[in-house]
């Protein structure tokens, strides 16, 4: 099961229709496509292992859907959240990467 907005997910119907999901929109995902659920959601873009059902219904709802090939990512039952580095917060520039000559948040920009 994937989120892809604050109010919306994508998964199979057995896992979206518990009590934790209640009150959110959910696109299901049919049992004999369950790599279908693992996108990765960023802003109005799909990251998505393949093209299947579902992921036509995220384009009617306006997303766009980039099918990318995660076969070998699959073979060991990952898909496109598992390769994904979710960062949040102010990048801090440390005074020892700037230093040595290392890239730190601000590289490439003028002082």
């Amino acid at each position: 099961m994937s989120a892809i907005s604050d109010t919306l997910v994508l998964g199979r119907r057995d896992l979206t229709d518990q009590a934790a999901f209640e009150g959110l929109d959910h696109i299901p995902v049919a049992a004999e496509e369950p790599a279908a659920c693992n996108v990765l959601a960023v802003g109005g873009d799909i990251v998505a292992s393949g093209t299947y059902r579902s992921h036509r219904m995220l384009e009617r709802l306006g997303f766009r859907v980039h099918p990318v090939d995660l076969s070998e990512f699959l073979l060991a039952d990952g898909g496109a959240t598992c390769l994904a580095l979710i960062a949040s917060g102010t990048p801090q520039r440390s005074r020892s990467n700037a230093s040595a000559g290392g890239l730190g948040a601000d590289a490439g920009q003028a002082s």
